[in-house]
């Protein structure tokens, strides 16, 4: 490109670069400058400010690259919160939630009595059971993150198919942990 002050022998703005004959150098079909007749000194005079073709081929430019920082911001966050997700299966804690309870609660609604009363009393009973820990109240499961990962969980499942057979892995051995504790 050149710049150049404003005396009409040359553009008067940047422009992209000229020949001899006023054209684009890069797309030689396209006049940008003439000579002008009337002048004092003659010079040149501007036909077009740029080049169209070399703007079109700018903008391409442009919106190619900041496509590919996207993706590769988009590669970034689902890589972190697919490593989040894994953090949080892989995590051993059970935030004060008793599974006796809830299970022993769970069995009980289904041969009870059937008016409404005594489901919230139990309810009742092993939400404060479950509570455990002076009574606060266990936080609550990451929820909106799993309900967020659930579309980027098949694609991650796609391309780590192993990741899949492991999770089942942990789960047998976790019902097997669980059976022997009972007997």
């Amino acid at each position: 490109t050149t710049n150049t002050n404003n005396n009409n022998k040359a553009p008067s703005v940047v422009v992209h670069a000229c020949d001899d004959k006023g054209r684009c150098i890069f797309h030689p079909h396209i006049q940008l400058r003439k000579k002008a007749i009337m002048g004092v000194l003659g010079g040149w005079k501007d036909i077009r400010r740029f080049c169209p073709d070399c703007e079109r081929q700018e903008i391409i430019h442009e919106l190619i690259a900041k496509e590919a920082n996207e993706i590769e911001q988009m590669e970034r966050i689902l890589d972190q919160m697919e490593q989040l997700d894994v953090e949080y299966l892989n995590d051993d804690t059970d935030h004060g939630i008793n599974d006796d309870v809830v299970i022993d609660v769970a069995n009980s609604n289904m041969s009870g009595s059937g008016d409404g009363s005594s489901y919230s009393s139990q309810r009742n009973t092993a939400t404060a059971a479950g509570k455990g820990r002076g009574g606060l109240e266990p936080p609550d499961p990451p929820s909106s993150r799993r309900s967020s990962m659930s579309s980027k969980g098949s694609k991650s499942m796609e391309r780590n198919p192993g990741r899949v057979e492991k999770m089942e892995e942990q789960r047998q051995q976790q019902q097997q942990q669980q059976q022997q504790q009972q007997q």
